[in-house]
C-alpha cells in the first residue's frame, strides 16, 4: 500500500513539474512574440517618421521658393492673375503649420504609443505631400506663362494663320450647291462665323498686348481664348463636313441597297415561283410587293430625302428576308447577310455619328430619352461588330441604326420645342 501512494505521489510531481515547465515555456513564447512585434512596430514607425520629416523640408523649402516665384509673378501679370497661386501658399503655410506642431508631438520628451507615433508621421506626410505638389504645380503654371508671352509674337502669328485657313474652309463650305448643305448645316456655318469673329477679336487684343508691352497686360490670356474661339469654330465645320459626308455616305448606301434589294427581289421571285406552299408563296408575294413600292419611291425622291428613301428600302428588303427565311437553307442565309452586313454596319456608323454630332451641338437642350437611344445604338453596333455569326450581327447593325435614328429624331424634337 505504502509502494502504490509512492507511486502516485511521484506521478503527481511529474505531472506537476511539466505542467508548470508548459506555463512557463508559454509565457516565454508569448514575451518574445510580443517583443517581436514592438521592436517591428519601432523598425516601421522610424522609416514612416523619416520619410514625413524628409517631406515637411520638402515643403517648406518650396514655400520658400512659390514665396519667391509668387513675387515675380506679381510683377509680371499682377494682382488678379496670382490668386489662385496665392491661395496656393497660404494653404501650403497652413499646412506646414500643422506639420510642424505633429513633428514637435514626435520629437519632445513626452512618451507617445507606437499607434500615435505612426498616425503622426502618416499625417505629416500626407500634409506635406499635397501642399508640396500642389506649389509644384503653380510655380511649372507661371512658368509655362513666362515662356508663352515670350513667344507670343510667334504664337500670334500661327493662331492668326491658322484662323486665315479656317475662314477659307468657311467659305468653301458656304459656296457649296443649295442641295449639299442642310439647314442644320447653315445654322452650324453661323456659329462658326461667329466664334471666328471672337478668335479675330482675340488675336488683335493679343497683338495689342504685344504692341504695348506693359507688364501688367500680357498677352497670354488674349491669345489662349483666341485659340479655344478657333477650336469651337474648327469644331463647327468639322460637323458641317462629317454631315456632308456623312449624306454622300447615305446615297452610297442607298445606291448599294438598291442594288442589294434587286438581287433579293429576283430570288424572291424565283422561291416564288417554285415553292409548293400557297402560304409561303403568298407571303413572299406581298413582301415583294412592299419592296417594289419602296424601290419605286427611292428611284423618284430627291437626293435630300435619300435617308428616309434608304430606310424605307432596308425596312422592305428585310421585311422580304423575312419572308423568304423559312424556304432559303441556312448556308445561303449566312451568304445574304455576309453581304449586307458591311452595308448595314457602314450605315449604323453613319447614322450614329450624324446623331452624336447633332446631339454635341445642342447638348444643353437634349434630354436623356435621345441619349439613351444614342447609348443603345452604340451599345447593338459594338455587339454587331463583335458577332460572329452574320445573321445576328446583321440583325444588332439594323438595330444600331434604328436606335440611332430615333436619337436623332428625339434629339431634334428636343431643340425644336427649345426653339419653339
Amino acid at each position: 500500500m505504502e509502494a502504490i501512494t509512492t507511486a502516485l505521489l511521484t506521478a503527481a510531481i511529474v505531472v506537476g513539474i511539466v505542467a508548470a515547465g508548459g506555463m512557463l515555456l508559454g509565457i516565454v513564447l508569448v514575451a518574445r512574440r510580443a517583443k517581436r512585434r514592438h521592436i517591428e512596430d519601432q523598425t516601421g514607425n522610424r522609416a514612416l517618421e523619416l520619410r514625413a520629416g524628409s517631406a515637411l523640408v520638402q515643403l517648406d523649402d518650396a514655400i520658400r521658393e512659390a514665396e519667391d516665384e509668387l513675387a515675380f509673378a506679381f510683377a509680371q501679370f499682377g494682382a488678379p492673375a496670382i490668386e489662385r497661386f496665392r491661395g496656393a501658399v497660404a494653404q501650403a503655410k497652413e499646412a506646414a503649420r500643422e506639420a510642424f506642431r505633429l513633428q514637435q508631438l514626435l520629437d519632445d520628451e513626452v512618451p507617445d504609443t507606437p499607434r500615435e507615433r505612426r498616425e503622426w508621421a502618416t499625417r505629416i506626410a500626407a500634409l506635406s505631400t499635397t501642399a508640396t505638389e500642389r506649389l509644384i504645380a503653380e510655380t511649372k503654371d507661371f512658368e509655362a506663362r513666362r515662356q508663352r508671352e515670350a513667344d507670343a509674337a510667334g504664337e500670334l502669328s500661327r493662331v492668326r494663320a491658322a484662323i486665315e485657313q479656317a475662314r477659307s474652309q468657311l467659305a468653301a463650305e458656304r459656296e457649296r450647291a443649295p442641295g449639299e448643305l442642310s439647314q442644320d448645316d447653315r445654322a452650324v456655318l453661323s456659329a462658326a462665323t461667329r466664334e471666328l469673329d471672337g478668335a479675330v477679336a482675340a488675336a488683335d487684343s493679343a497683338a495689342g498686348a504685344i504692341a504695348e508691352a506693359v507688364v501688367t497686360r500680357p498677352a497670354g490670356p488674349a491669345l489662349r481664348e483666341s485659340e479655344r474661339a478657333l477650336a469651337r469654330a474648327t469644331a463647327h465645320l468639322e460637323t458641317v463636313a462629317r454631315a456632308r459626308l456623312g449624306r454622300a455616305e447615305t446615297r452610297r448606301s442607298l445606291d448599294d441597297a438598291l442594288r442589294h434589294a434587286a438581287g433579293l427581289r429576283a430570288e424572291a421571285a424565283k422561291l416564288r415561283d417554285a415553292h409548293e406552299e400557297a402560304a409561303q408563296r403568298d407571303r413572299i408575294n406581298a413582301a415583294i410587293t412592299r419592296l417594289d413600292d419602296a424601290i419605286t419611291a427611292a428611284q423618284s425622291n430627291a437626293s435630300a430625302e435619300a435617308r428616309e428613301s434608304l430606310g424605307r428600302v432596308q425596312a422592305a428588303a428585310d421585311s422580304l428576308d423575312a419572308a423568304l427565311g423559312a424556304a432559303r437553307s441556312a448556308q445561303q442565309r449566312l451568304e445574304q447577310a455576309r453581304a449586307a452586313l458591311d452595308g448595314a454596319r457602314r450605315q449604323a456608323r453613319s447614322e450614329l455619328q450624324a446623331a452624336s454630332d447633332f446631339i454635341s451641338a445642342n447638348r444643353r437642350v437634349i434630354g436623356a430619352a435621345a441619349r439613351t437611344r444614342l447609348a443603345e445604338s452604340e451599345r447593338h453596333l459594338a455587339l454587331s461588330e463583335a458577332e460572329s455569326d452574320p445573321v445576328a450581327a446583321l440583325d444588332e447593325a439594323r438595330r444600331a441604326r434604328s436606335r440611332a435614328m430615333d436619337a436623332d429624331a428625339l434629339a431634334r424634337y428636343d431643340v425644336m420645342q427649345r426653339r419653339g
